[in-house]
């Protein structure tokens, strides 16, 4: 497959850029940093699979780097999958890639290893590749964490009852099991190639996951990130997802609503402004990106609005009092 090097290298080009535009994400918005690191793990995994083609780096440096991208990725893919989830565990234990990829990290060392090397992967007659124990080990290891995370994905969304939500979440759910299947047929000799297809299909499922999970253009990439910004402004401003849950807290609205951005990220909008003082006043607004709302953003005491008061929104669904005499 004479396209194949340049294949990888658009794969590279699309991770750098994946990164640079998931970075621009606040730091509340969930498996924003495991996704950046899974997608890094990914880029060595094609820049392993390129330095091969093109023999750019001596072999036990160009396999190490691919061995080592392909381990790290079921790991932090898991962490990526119960952090959108919004699992429990996933909030409670925000390092929970950390000891699951830790097993990737000390066998793709061996293979920069002369003496250690053979437990994992040896070059056999002809340049062959001779599997070692680990490799079964590891290969089990890796799918198992990687169909529990499609898994996670496709339950959360038949328990999303977000309008429209349900549909978009499967579809994150679904879309990793192409990959998931391309390569466990390919390494089982299924799918005859030439090619390992396995870094092809993983550049899909990032897209896609971007696309499904985090929003917004893929060209949305800003000199200065969009966090930085919305933190300097010295109006109150709340974003949630499209389900109304708070993502990011700016220090204004910290201080008008009395908590903390620890305490606000995680729970619903709806819930954050309960304790809030009666004579608060906000605006919500939906946040369009690509023709479908991405979230909300809110603005506490906007300028120049008659907006109702918190006190006001309390008195309007408190049922009528059906004891006061009638006239």
């Amino acid at each position: 497959m004479s396209s194949y090097p340049l294949l990888l290298e658009m794969m590279i080009l699309l991770g750098a850029w994946l990164c640079l535009a998931v970075s621009q994400k606040g730091p509340g918005t969930p498996g924003r940093r495991t996704f950046v690191l899974t997608t890094l793990a990914w880029m060595s995994y094609c820049l392993g699979e390129l330095a091969q083609a093109r023999g750019l780096f001596p072999e036990p440096v160009a396999n190490g780097l691919l061995q080592l991208g392909a381990l790290a990725i079921p790991p932090l893919w898991l962490g990526v999958c119960a952090q959108t989830a919004r699992l429990e565990l996933a909030r409670r234990v925000p390092w929970l890639p950390l000891p699951l990829i830790a097993p990737a990290i000390c066998v793709g060392a061996l293979l920069f290893s002369d003496t250690w090397r053979g437990l994992y992967l040896a070059s056999g007659e002809n340049g062959a590749e001779v599997h070692g124990p680990l490799w079964s080990v590891m290969l089990v290891y890796s799918f198992t964490l990687a169909l529990i995370g499609c898994c996670i994905l496709v339950v959360a969304a038949f328990r999303w009852r977000q309008p429209g939500e349900g549909a978009r979440r499967l579809a994150i759910g679904v879309a990793p099991f192409i990959t998931f299947c391309g390569s466990a047929l390919y390494l089982g000799g299924v799918w005859r190639s030439s090619v390992d297809p396995t870094p092809l299909l993983l550049g899909v499922t990032f897209f896609v996951l971007h696309r499904g999970i985090f929003a917004g253009s893929l060209l949305q990439a800003l000199p200065i990130s969009q966090h930085a910004l919305i933190q300097q402004l010295p109006l109150g401003v709340v974003l949630t997802d499209r389900g109304g849950v708070v993502v990011s807290v700016n220090p204004a609205a910290e201080q008008r609503l009395g908590v903390s951005a620890s305490e606000a990220i995680g729970r619903n909008f709806d819930a954050v402004i309960d304790a809030a003082d009666a004579d608060l006043r906000f605006e919500v607004t939906p946040v369009i990106s690509a023709s479908t709302e991405a979230g909300q953003i809110v603005l506490l005491d906007p300028p120049g609005k008659q907006e109702p008061t918190v006190s006001d929104l309390l008195a309007e669904a408190r049922p009528p009092d059906d004891s006061a005499p009638a006239d």
